[in-house]
């Protein structure tokens, strides 16, 4: 698999991880949306991958690449959580300027459902990035989807990604 497509792929988990442990006003115009400080527990499961002639393997390693950015314990202090808006790295979809384009980015109460496309580098179509899933106050969990291609053939990613409030830090979480 081509570095540029899992760069693509890798944004698209980052920002779907962005959303994770966020809560939203109803004013979806202008409330930002904001973690609760503390202990966050974060875990990204694989569900499925599908590309036409990857190696057996190709499967695990990304299991294991996607478990690594995963299962963490991160310290979000009550600062952090003060300036952080979510909605605002949302404005900015992920990867390189004009990369990816967002279709939809519905943010309404706890509902979360985003569409991007992103362009990738010897892809003849865009990667469609397909994010559903529920965000509240001390936990949330989200699906997302990639569709594109690598090399003329399909490529699909099913992932799991979820985060859940965990009392307070001890010290020993990484700073978020």
């Amino acid at each position: 698999m081509e570095n540029r497509l899992m760069k693509t792929m890798m944004a698209g988990a980052t920002l779907a991880l962005l959303l994770t442990g966020c809560s939203k006003g109803d004013d979806q115009e202008s409330a930002q949306i904001r973690r609760e400080p503390g202990a966050w527990v974060s875990s990204m499961e694989l569900k499925s991958f599908n590309m036409k002639g990857a190696p057996p393997e190709a499967e695990e390693q990304m299991k294991a690449m996607l478990a690594s950015m995963g299962n963490t314990r991160t310290c979000l202090t009550a600062e952090a959580a003060k300036s952080e808006d979510i909605a605002e790295k949302l404005a900015k979809p992920p990867g390189a300027a004009g990369e990816c384009k967002y279709t939809r980015k519905d943010l309404v109460g706890t509902d979360i459902a985003i569409e991007m496309t992103c362009e990738t580098e010897g892809a003849s179509k865009p990667m469609m990035v397909a994010i559903k899933g529920k965000a509240e106050a001390k936990q949330t969990s989200i699906d997302m989807t990639l569709k594109g291609e690598q090399g003329g053939e399909p490529v699909e990613m099913e992932l799991k990604l979820q985060n859940r409030w965990d009392g307070a830090c001890t010290g020993k979480e990484a700073k978020s």
